[in-house]
């Protein structure tokens, strides 16, 4: 409570051990380079847009799980 997407991703990549290097991947009504620069620089993996396209979620999961496992 009381920080952003941002602000928690960021906290979660200093983290040592596996929280670390959790996938994640922004949702929001933001969209545009900026944000999604944005939400890189905070340390996600990637960046979707609201309203959520069933089938870009599905290859964004497809494609940051099978990098995690790999990784």
């Amino acid at each position: 409570p009381g920080i952003d997407g941002y602000e928690a991703t960021r906290r979660l990549r200093a983290l040592k051990g596996e929280w670390a290097h959790k996938p994640i991947i922004a949702l929001t009504a933001h969209v545009g380079p900026e944000e999604e620069a944005r939400c890189r620089a905070a340390g996600m993996n990637g960046h979707l847009a609201k309203p959520l396209v069933l089938e870009q979620l599905e290859a964004a999961l497809r494609q940051h799980l099978r990098v995690a496992r790999a990784g």
